[in-house]
């Protein structure tokens, strides 16, 4: 009786290997379909921006100011568009106009206030103003 007993105890082992074995493929089969997923949604993001033909930068864009970055990286990982990277050869925080949205969540992250918006002068703000407001009054009635 023992011996049909330690049998059935080690077929029943051997199953529940084979269950654990069988939920580990099942697991990386999963995550190879959420990184096919992932790859997909970034294709499609950047055939909207090719299929446009030209790309249009936000208004507003990031600066560093190098002389008060203390090369935290904190913006960098703030950042959620990932505009931003450090230059391993000149050892500074670059920011691509391109893809900065000029949210302005890396200067709020930013400890010594050397991440900067940057977007049009005084002078330029008064032009768009005044180019807006002769838009709608040639416009007439």
């Amino acid at each position: 009786m023992d011996y049909l007993e330690e049998a059935k105890n080690k077929i029943d082992q051997s199953q529940g290997v084979r269950d654990l074995a069988h939920k580990a493929q099942l697991t990386e089969l999963a995550m190879v379909y959420a990184a096919i997923a992932q790859a997909e949604a970034a294709a499609q993001r950047a055939f909207v921006y090719l299929s446009k033909g030209r790309l249009t930068a936000a208004r507003m864009t990031s600066k560093v100011h190098d002389s008060l970055c203390a090369r935290c990286r904190t913006c960098i990982t703030a950042c959620p568009f990932e505009a931003r990277s450090y230059d391993v050869v000149n050892h500074r925080v670059t920011v691509d106009a391109a893809t900065c949205q000029g949210c302005g969540i890396c200067a709020v992250a930013c400890p010594n206030g050397a991440a900067e918006l940057k977007g049009p002068n005084d002078r330029q703000n008064l032009a768009i103003i005044e180019a807006s407001l002769m838009g709608s009054w040639s416009a007439g009635p």
